[in-house]
């Protein structure tokens, strides 16, 4: 018979599994739309401002200077920004979660200890 603390077991045990498969999900998005943005960028923005067309505003892409936009430069930046903090996210989620099936609990101490006694 399921008792409640099974049950509230269960359910964060479902969000957890729910909010890891998101942040994957949202960084994957941001790594492909990152990668998206490298080509577009490298394919039609110049290497030189451009002051008329409001394209001062520098980002380096793998060694190559572009010039962007305000709007573009910060759209560039932000899913990598997105990607890694995702990666962060999950990192200390599973490092988390191995702490915590790698604890010995107070009843299994005084168990082990019960086992070292001669």
């Amino acid at each position: 018979m399921r008792t409640r603390d099974d049950m509230e077991s269960e359910r964060a045990l479902r969000l957890k599994k729910v909010f890891v498969r998101t942040t994957a999900v949202i960084g994957m998005i941001s790594l492909f739309y990152t990668a998206y943005l490298y080509y577009d960028y490298r394919a039609r923005m110049p290497t030189k401002p451009q002051p008329e067309a409001g394209r001062t505003y520098p980002v380096d892409l793998k060694g190559d200077t572009f010039y962007t936009t305000k709007t573009e430069q910060r759209r560039y930046y932000a899913t990598q920004y997105i990607f890694f903090a995702s990666v962060i996210t999950i990192g200390a989620t599973s490092w988390i979660q191995w702490r915590r099936s790698h604890r010995v609990l107070p009843n299994k101490r005084l168990k082990l200890a019960a086992r070292v006694e001669y």
